[in-house]
Formats: C-alpha cells, sequence, structure tokens
C-alpha cells in the first residue's frame, strides 16, 4: 500500500535509556512516523472519520514518550508500534523511527542514534 500520513520531527522529553542518570534527568526523543492506510475514502469524502486522526496519533506517542521508562530504544519503538496498531486498527503498515540525540557515548561526537521498525499486520 503507498498510501500513508507521516508525522515528522516529534520532539518529545522521555526518561528513557540505559543508564540510571538517562532515567533520572530525561532528555530529548525525535520521532518520526509513516503510517500506511487506504485514504482514498477519506480523499473523496473529505471527511475526518475515513482516515486516522493525526493528533490522536501524536497523543498517543506522547504519552509513551513522556510514560514510563524504558531502558532500549528497540523496546520503546516497539510500544509505540503495538499502541498504534491497537489504537487505530485502519492502519495496516507502520514505520517508527526513534532518535536519541547526543548519546551519551564517552569520548563520541554523533549527533544521534536511532531505531527504526518497519511493520505490516499479518
Amino acid at each position: 500500500m503507498d498510501d500513508s500520513i507521516k508525522l515528522s520531527n516529534i520532539k518529545l522529553y522521555g526518561y528513557h535509556g540505559v543508564n540510571d542518570f538517562e532515567r533520572e534527568n530525561g532528555q530529548f526523543f525525535l520521532i518520526n512516523l509513516r503510517l500506511f492506510l487506504d485514504l482514498k475514502k477519506a480523499g473523496l469524502s473529505d471527511s475526518l472519520k475515513d482516515t486516522v486522526d493525526y493528533s490522536r496519533v501524536y497523543e498517543c506517542i506522547k504519552d509513551i514518550i513522556e510514560g514510563r521508562s524504558i531502558k532500549l530504544l528497540e523496546k520503546l519503538a516497539d510500544v509505540v508500534v503495538d499502541a498504534i496498531f491497537e489504537t487505530f486498527p485502519q492502519v495496516m503498515g507502520l514505520n517508527v523511527e526513534i532518535e536519541k540525540p547526543n548519546p551519551p557515548i564517552k569520548g563520541s561526537r554523533i549527533d544521534g542514534v536511532s531505531v527504526r521498525i518497519n511493520r505490516s499486520k499479518a
């Protein structure tokens, strides 16, 4: 399916990471999300009920990032995927990328590290 809705460069503060200080002090995370779903009906009807309300998608992601602490970016991205599929049944596929800007890697000069998950409903 080629139809999609993309939410770009969502910046949220959360308390995730392997290190204790990351979970105690928190940091910003950047999230990019692409939802794959049939948009034909919404294109014809011009009605929000025929698509996914991306403000609700944003709130779903915000609740997760600002919620309970998770150690791995892989787990954090997986939680986002599961929540989107559960909350928005019309979504048939999903790409989510979560970036940790300026990760705490001693002696490194790196802008960020990210995890990307591409999933579709079976």
